[in-house]
């Protein structure tokens, strides 16, 4: 079998969900949040699947109305960003594996071009550590202090 390049999200320090057609990813590593909306959720949820690069074209294209050159353009772009911003990872996979059926009664959607919005407004909320950064007269959790004139 012919050894191949899938992708898959960063786990366990990416979490994501998807409401409204609008993904939300938040890197616990980092404390940044992103914004994913049309086609790119529709990328996003074939990499959960762990598909191919490949796969992930053929599905976009099957799903949106453009061009293959735009399509791939696009994709590629969009994946360059999720692992620059180490979102997600690639790994060699030789195994087959499944897409995620798209309806071909469905209309096709316009296609708008994949877009990652990244936050940092909720970084040192988003990097408390609520296991051991706990203050019981402060309430929980808390970032830590120290002390002036003491050293870190």
């Amino acid at each position: 079998m012919e050894t191949r390049i899938k992708l898959k999200v960063n786990e366990p320090d990416v979490v994501s969900e998807t409401i409204d057609g609008e993904t939300v990813v938040v890197s616990l590593s980092t404390g940044s949040y992103y914004s994913l909306e049309g086609s790119a959720t529709a990328v996003w949820n074939l990499i959960e699947s762990q598909c191919s690069i490949a796969q992930i074209m053929s599905a976009v294209a099957q799903q949106f109305e453009a061009t293959q050159q735009t399509i791939e353009a696009s994709v590629n772009a969009l994946v360059d960003q999720l692992q620059v911003e180490k979102l997600i990872v690639a790994y060699e996979d030789d195994t087959e594996s499944s897409m995620p059926s798209v309806d071909a009664a469905e209309p096709k959607l316009a296609f708008v071009q994949p877009r990652l919005q990244k936050f940092s407004d909720m970084q040192e909320l988003l990097l408390l550590d609520p296991i051991h950064e706990v203050d019981a007269s402060a309430g929980w959790p808390t970032k830590e202090t120290t002390p002036a004139g003491a050293e870190a």
